[in-house]
């Protein structure tokens, strides 16, 4: 079957969480608006820039391969909801 590629698609059983160090900080979900998928962090308390920087990081590769035909994907920060 050439040039058939799937739609990769993600399967949650309950709230996605944020690990940090072993410990859970925080709860994520990807939102779809037309083209557009945000990734929306919510932090169960201050994160460093450090944890910052590497949950931007992962959450990008999270995006690419969860809304690969989104034609933007966006990353916000805020409380847990």
């Amino acid at each position: 079957m050439a040039g058939l590629h799937p739609k990769p698609f993600v399967i949650s059983v309950g709230q996605a969480i944020v690990l940090i160090d072993g410990f859970v900080r925080g709860a994520w979900k990807i939102t779809r608006h037309r083209s557009v998928a945000t990734l929306i962090v919510g932090a169960f308390e201050r994160l460093s820039k450090k944890d910052v920087a590497a949950l931007m990081k992962e959450g990008a590769q999270l995006l690419a391969f969860a809304a690969a035909d989104a034609d933007t994907r966006n990353i916000q920060f805020g409380p847990p909801g």
